[in-house]
């Protein structure tokens, strides 16, 4: 399984698991911040930090920075502010 490939997974496995779990949010935007990550898995990970812990400070601090990156498209932008509300 290649890198990418491996990212999403983990991305998925750990929205569906972390629910609360602050460890599981810190690698969810650990995923967001990386630079090497592409945009499918950063939309991923931002879907999974709405769901495990909406009132999160760290999860909102992350999704709101990733709205603001200029190196994301506009779909990942557009999903991480859903994942906000």
């Amino acid at each position: 399984m290649c890198t990418n490939d491996t990212e999403r997974l983990a991305a998925s496995s750990l929205g569906q698991i972390g629910s609360g779990n602050q460890t599981a949010i810190d690698a969810l935007v650990k995923l967001i911040a990386d630079s090497n990550v592409n945009n499918s898995t950063k939309r991923l990970a931002a879907s999974s930090l709405g769901e495990i812990d909406p009132g999160n400070q760290t999860a909102i601090d992350a999704l709101v920075k990733l709205i603001t990156d200029s190196n994301v498209n506009n779909a990942t932008r557009c999903l991480a502010a859903s994942s906000l509300g």
